[in-house]
């Protein structure tokens, strides 16, 4: 009894000792890197190692290429870092240099020869080495070219261009790097994105409609929809910024009086902030004529408000009319409600006088 009672407390002190959280081996460091595209993500997990040597003393470049990283190895690729498999997180199906790509983790493995270098997406993720490594489980194969580039001590992976729907990831490692495309269907995948929202307890807030509307205006696409949904904002809360919102989608479709309508509306439900700060987004956007209508309404509405001076201030300063941005810009100073926007109207009033 007493040898099977000893024999039972042995066991967990032993599997204990087994799950340590320990360092890497050699020293190659853990490294994730993630990168947005659109309210899509792209994850880059991989061991880091370094150009010197495991003695901390003895650099290896040079050495590195077709030496520590072997040419055309078809049977043992490269795994793009140390340890752990490299692997690449995609949250929505992607293409990789115009191959399409469903949503998932891959391992990441690479074939380097001196011009041209093929890069592996494999279903099994969660190698040690590439010791293991199976072609039959090869999701894609595709081929790159590779380039010369500054010196990177630390081999990184890192995402050179990010644009709206699609980002370039490169591998930097001594005097070389490669590169690859990552493109995603960012606006459709958007739209995806809010239907599903749109369903959830985010349908009772006018503001969420009236986002998902204010990206179609923005990226002049999927109109009809748009129009919906900022119907269904302006039936929960009939408010200024949606009828904008609506205004501008009923222009883009050239629903010219629809869109007069609209845009009336909001300009009746507006206070003089909402209406100045439309304004002055509309100019900054580089639409001077059109950002007169607003400050013209908020004069017509609110004659009396500060607002009413800066806006004009500033649309004047935009069309180069020096006399009238000093006028408006110095009735700004006069009536600044506070010490800071004093400073704020002065300094535009400079740039006014500058002119």
């Amino acid at each position: 009894m007493l040898k099977r009672f000893f024999f039972i407390l042995l066991i967990p002190v032993a599997c204990n000792a087994q799950f340590l959280n320990s360092p890497p081996d050699g020293d190659n460091q853990y490294c994730s890197t993630t990168q947005g595209i659109g309210v899509s993500k792209v994850t880059i997990t991989y061991h880091s190692t370094d150009v010197t040597a495991p003695d901390g003393k003895t650099s290896r470049r040079g050495k590195i290429w077709d030496q520590l990283v072997p040419y055309n190895n078809e049977t043992n690729p490269w795994r793009g870092g140390s340890n752990e498999n490299t692997t690449l997180y995609l949250t929505h199906d992607a293409k990789l240099d115009g191959n399409p790509v469903k949503a998932g983790t891959y391992g990441v493995f690479m074939i380097p020869s001196e011009n041209e270098w093929t890069i592996i997406l494999s279903s099994f993720s969660e190698a040690w080495g590439a010791f293991t490594y199976n072609a039959k489980e090869d999701v894609l194969r595709f081929k790159v070219k590779p380039e010369k580039a500054e010196y990177h001590e630390w081999l990184t992976w890192d995402f050179d261009i990010r644009q709206t729907n699609y980002t370039i990831l490169s591998l930097k490692w001594e005097d070389l790097k490669v590169s690859f495309r990552i493109e995603m269907d960012a606006h459709n995948i958007a739209l995806e994105s809010f239907r599903t929202e749109l369903r959830s307890g985010q349908q009772f807030n006018w503001e969420a409609w009236n986002q998902a509307a204010e990206y179609c205006v923005k990226y002049n696409f999927n109109l009809d929809e748009a129009l919906i949904w900022i119907n269904n904002s302006i039936r929960i809360n009939p408010t200024f910024a949606n009828h904008i919102t609506k205004s501008n989608i009923l222009k883009k479709q050239n629903k010219t009086q629809e869109s007069t309508d609209a845009f009336n509306t909001a300009i009746k439900l507006g206070n003089y902030v909402e209406v100045y700060n439309q304004g002055r987004n509309t100019l900054n956007a580089g639409n001077i004529e059109e950002s007169g209508k607003y400050f013209a309404e908020n004069e017509k509405k609110f004659p009396d408000a500060w607002h009413v001076s800066i806006g004009w201030g500033r649309y004047y300063l935009a069309k180069k009319d020096k006399a009238n941005a000093i006028k408006y810009f110095e009735k700004a100073v006069k009536n600044a409600p506070s010490e800071p926007q004093k400073k704020n109207m002065e300094k535009l009033l400079e740039q006014a006088k500058a002119l």
